[in-house]
C-alpha cells in the first residue's frame, strides 16, 4: 500500500506545481501592459503653411482702401525670413483686382483658404495667416457675445455673399487644430479685437502697458467665454452677475477696473487644443488706419516692403521687429502702441491667445506658448 501513497503524493505534488504555473500564466496574462509613451513632437518641426489676404475693394466707393496689397507683400517678406516657404503648395495669396477668380478674396475663396491652411495639420506644424482689409460688426446671431455684436471679415463680394463672422473663423481655424500646432494670425482691420473669439485677451493700452518692466501684466478671460458657459441664464441676469462679480473681484484684488472687466475662470474644458496667437489692429469698437504714406509715419528697412500706403498695425509691427531684434510679447505690444500713439493713431493693438500666455516670453512664430 505504500507505493499507492507514494503515487498519490507525487500526483499531488505535480498538481500543485501545475497549478502554480497556471496561476503565474494567468497573472502574467492579466497584468496590464504599460503603454509606451509616444515621443513628444517638437514645436516647429513640421510643415509650415501660410495664407495672406489683402483687399483694396477697387471701385467700391465709399470703402476703397489703398494699402492692403502692400501689407501682404510686406508680411510675405517678413515671414519668408522666418522660414515660411512661398511655393504654391505651402502658401496661398488672395488679392483682389488681379483678374484670377481662383485668387480673388471672395467669401468662398477666403473660407476655402482658411480650411486649406489647417487641413491635415499635425503636431509640430507651424501656420500663419494675415488679413488686411475691412473689418465689420454685425448683430450677434446666436447669443454668445457679451456685447451683442459679432466681429467680421469683409470679403470683396460681401454685398452679395455676406461677411464672415467670428464664430465661423473660430470653428475653421481653431476648433479643429490638434495639440502641438502653432498658429499665428494678424488682422489689420477695424473691429478686430476679438475676431477669432480666443479665450485670453490683452489690450495694449497705456494703463495695461504702464511700467510693464516693473511687473508683467496678465491676460484676462474673454467675456465671450463666460457667456458660452452661462448663456442659459437670461441676458439681464447674466449682465448683473458679471457686474456684481467683477466689482467683488476688483475690491478684493485692488484692481482699478470697471465692473465685469475681469475674466472668470472657466469650469468647462477648453475647446482650443492648439497654441494660437492673434494680433489685432484695434479693439472691437475701434477702427484701424489705412495709412497713405507709410514712409512718413514709420521707420522701416529699405527692403521691408513696397512702400506707399499700408496698414498702421502691419507697419508698426514690422518697425518694432526690425529695430529691436529679440523682444518680449509685452515689449512688442508696448512699442507698437507707442509708435501708433506718437503718430496720433487712436487704435489700440490687442493680443488674443488660445492659452494664458506669460507676456514676458520671447516673441516668435514657432514655439509653444
Amino acid at each position: 500500500m505504500q507505493w499507492m501513497k507514494n503515487v498519490g503524493t507525487n500526483i499531488a505534488s505535480v498538481a500543485q506545481d501545475g497549478l502554480k504555473h497556471v496561476e503565474k500564466a494567468v497573472a502574467k496574462k492579466e497584468e496590464p501592459k504599460k503603454a509606451r509613451a509616444a515621443p513628444k513632437v517638437p514645436f516647429g518641426s513640421g510643415t509650415r503653411k501660410s495664407v495672406l489676404i489683402g483687399i483694396n475693394y477697387f471701385g467700391q466707393k465709399p470703402g476703397e482702401l489703398r494699402g492692403c496689397h502692400n501689407d501682404v507683400e510686406t508680411i510675405k517678406r517678413f515671414i519668408t525670413k522666418q522660414g515660411f516657404p512661398s511655393n504654391p503648395q505651402q502658401q496661398k495669396v488672395l488679392l483682389d483686382g488681379k483678374g484670377d477668380p481662383t485668387t480673388e478674396p471672395t467669401r468662398d475663396n477666403i473660407i476655402a483658404a482658411m480650411k486649406w491652411l489647417v487641413s491635415g495639420a499635425k503636431a509640430g506644424d507651424v501656420l500663419y495667416m494675415h488679413y488686411s482689409g475691412h473689418g465689420g460688426s454685425l448683430k450677434d446671431d446666436n447669443g454668445d457675445e457679451a456685447d451683442g455684436r459679432d466681429e467680421t471679415m469683409v470679403p470683396v463680394d460681401y454685398k452679395e455673399k455676406g461677411q464672415i463672422r467670428d464664430d465661423l473663423i473660430y470653428d475653421i481655424l481653431v476648433r479643429a487644430l490638434p495639440a502641438g500646432v502653432r498658429l499665428t494670425v494678424i488682422f489689420d482691420c477695424c473691429h478686430s479685437g476679438t475676431l477669432m473669439d480666443l479665450p485670453y485677451v490683452f489690450k495694449a493700452n497705456e494703463a495695461n502697458c504702464k511700467n510693464w518692466y516693473e511687473g508683467i501684466p496678465a491676460m484676462i478671460m474673454n467675456r465671450k467665454w463666460d457667456v458660452r458657459d452661462l448663456k442659459g441664464m437670461g441676458n439681464e441676469a447674466l449682465d448683473m452677475f458679471k457686474d456684481i462679480y467683477g466689482a467683488f473681484q476688483n475690491r478684493n484684488e485692488g484692481k482699478d477696473k470697471k465692473p465685469g472687466e475681469l475674466g472668470f475662470q472657466r469650469e468647462t474644458r477648453m475647446e482650443a487644443l492648439a497654441d494660437v496667437v492673434m494680433f489685432s489692429g484695434c479693439m472691437d469698437k475701434q477702427t484701424s488706419a489705412d495709412v497713405r504714406d507709410t514712409g512718413k509715419h514709420f521707420v522701416l528697412p529699405a527692403d521691408a516692403g513696397p512702400g506707399g500706403a499700408g496698414g498702421a498695425l502691419t507697419n508698426s509691427l514690422i518697425q518694432t521687429l526690425s529695430t529691436k531684434g529679440d523682444i518680449q510679447f509685452i515689449e512688442l505690444l508696448d512699442s507698437m502702441r507707442k509708435i501708433l500713439g506718437e503718430k496720433n493713431f487712436t487704435q489700440v493693438p490687442q493680443l488674443s491667445c488660445s492659452k494664458e500666455m506669460k507676456l514676458d516670453r520671447k516673441f516668435d512664430l514657432v514655439h509653444e506658448l
